[in-house]
């Protein structure tokens, strides 16, 4: 398996905080950032964060997300 350095990803709307190691990404979001396409009421949220990076055909990541949620 490969890993991917953290580096070579690019931000789609850059969190506020983000703290990076080998193998962990801890990162705050901003506040009432979301991302959603066409809701339901008719609008458009894409104010979220993502750390995107391609990958080749064939190719599958794998993600493990721990989330501490207060609101």
């Amino acid at each position: 398996m490969d890993t991917l350095d953290w580096a070579q990803g690019q931000w789609l709307n850059e969190p506020p905080e983000v703290h990076s190691e080998a193998d962990s990404l801890r990162l705050r979001t901003a506040y009432q950032s979301d991302l959603w396409r066409e809701t339901s009421y008719g609008f458009t949220r894409d104010t979220g964060h993502g750390l995107l990076h391609p990958l080749a055909d064939g190719q599958a990541m794998e993600v493990d997300v721990t989330a501490e949620y207060s609101e």
